[in-house]
């Protein structure tokens, strides 16, 4: 009984001691800055070689976010001249209303026609509008889609960053 009772023991103690020392390398794995005072003083080349890896991915992930900025800033100059497009017509338009307006003949007939022209072009000045409401919501769909993708990739680096150095460790 006793030695049944120090054999069970030892077992409990070794499978205390495995799931310990497991949850605590994890969170070395995911926390590294935590333990930096654990770890031995590593070589110098090591060092600067990790330093110098850490700036070439930050030096990418810089470049890519400015790439993804100068395509978003070429969407939205597209998008803009289109609106100001759209802002040209509208303005051609007020300027037929108003010549319309100026040229206008007394009689009844010519009033119907006035009348007619002047509904058509109200038509066309609210196609215009909602024209430049749906290009302002693409444009601020366009905004927030950037937005939200620079949200995802820049965490999405970063697991793969640690994993790559997971790696790097694993084959030293």
């Amino acid at each position: 009984m006793f030695w049944n009772f120090i054999f069970y023991g030892m077992i409990a103690v070794g499978a205390i001691l495995f799931v310990s020392l497991t949850i605590y390398r994890i969170d070395w794995a995911r926390h590294p800055e935590k333990y930096k005072d654990l770890v031995e003083d590593e070589d110098p080349q090591k060092a600067e070689y990790r330093k110098k890896k850490e700036a070439d991915k930050t030096y990418e992930e810089l470049q890519n976010v400015l790439e993804e900025q100068k395509q978003a800033k070429e969407r939205y100059d597209s998008r803009h001249e289109a609106v100001q497009a759209a802002h040209e017509v509208l303005a051609g338009i007020e300027a037929k209303l108003d010549g319309m307006k100026k040229n206008q003949v007394e009689g009844i007939g010519s009033l119907k026609k006035l009348d007619a022209a002047i509904e058509k072009l109200a038509g066309e000045i609210e196609e215009f509008s909602n024209k430049k409401a749906r290009l302002e919501a693409v444009e601020k769909t366009a905004r927030e889609h950037a937005t939200k993708q620079n949200a995802r990739i820049v965490p999405a680096r970063r697991e793969a960053d640690a994993a790559r150095e997971k790696l790097l460790k694993a084959e030293k």
